[in-house]
């Protein structure tokens, strides 16, 4: 699932198209088991088989994404939202495939507490998107029995863009695995 918004606005150089995209890169996991989170699936022993072969073809994959994105004019995303990520090494790998097609993107992240430990991030175009500050927001949820329940953090950025103030928020909701009756307090 990715979600698209494209901003044209007007400079003094003229007419600059500006896209800020989310994208949920759906388990993006590196092949190795963090014992703080529950990653076992995804690793060469785990449900998925989840190998080096694998996670690089994934990687390759979401940069054909966005690289899809940026024909037929090589005007690549401005912004990428990104949810499912484990850490901030896939993170710099998908970051270096990018450079190697030829555009540089910064990379916002933080571990989260989710339990599985995918997180929400940021990657920016420096030269477009100028940062001033982010900043991470937990979500604190509890079950039924009070007890906490630990999901992915809230992300909001500022930054100025074609001159313009621009706040971004990166979220990616609970699921609703266990149907909508049992998911709804979340």
């Amino acid at each position: 699932m990715f979600v698209l918004i494209s901003i044209l606005s007007t400079s003094a150089i003229g007419q600059i198209n500006s896209r800020i995209v989310f994208y949920n890169c759906e388990n993006l996991f590196d092949i190795y088991d963090d014992p703080l989170t529950k990653d076992d699936e995804r690793t060469p022993q785990g449900k998925f088989k989840w190998t080096k072969e694998k996670y690089q073809s994934k990687l390759y994959q979401i940069a054909d994404v966005f690289k899809a994105m940026a024909l037929p004019h090589n005007n690549w995303p401005s912004i990428i939202g990104l949810c499912e990520i484990e850490n901030v090494k896939v993170l710099s790998d998908l970051q270096n495939i990018l450079l190697q097609l030829g555009v540089k993107y910064n990379i916002i992240h933080q571990d989260s507490p989710d339990q599985r430990g995918i997180d929400v991030a940021l990657l920016y175009r420096p030269k477009i998107y100028n940062l001033l500050h982010y900043e991470y927001h937990n979500l604190y949820l509890s079950n039924s029995k009070n007890e906490p329940k630990f999901t992915r953090d809230q992300l909001v950025v500022s930054g100025f863009m074609n001159s313009q103030l621009l706040h971004i928020i990166v979220v990616h909701w609970p699921s609703r695995s266990g149907g909508q009756s049992r998911s709804n307090p979340f």
